[in-house]
């Protein structure tokens, strides 16, 4: 089975924060980069599955205009998401978007 290699997701509000998910697929995959935009001064942080430190899987201060391509893919195991969460810009959600690459 051949996945799209691109998936943006346009982030919704979830209380305060605005969260983009990459959905869930009957198969494992592997993440291999993922490019964010939101509004200037935005932070990012991604998770694998569920929200918990445990589950984190990058980070960073500058969530808007932002790619990150791991050499070293982080494997997505068969039916998790990958959850983008931008902290504090709910309000803002609708400009917020994560361009997810995968690979099978």
């Amino acid at each position: 089975m051949v996945t799209a290699p691109y998936t943006t997701v346009t982030a919704s509000a979830v209380g305060t924060d605005a969260r983009a998910t990459l959905p869930a697929a009957i198969v494992s995959r592997k993440l291999t980069g993922v490019t964010v935009n939101a509004p200037r001064g935005a932070a990012i942080v991604l998770y694998l599955g569920f929200m918990s430190p445990t589950a984190r899987i990058d980070q960073n201060v500058n969530g808007y205009s932002n790619t990150a391509d791991y050499p070293n893919p982080r494997i997505i195991p068969a039916g998790q998401t990958v959850i983008a969460v931008w902290p504090n810009m709910g309000t803002r959600a609708t400009e917020c978007s994560a361009t997810f690459v995968v690979s099978d």
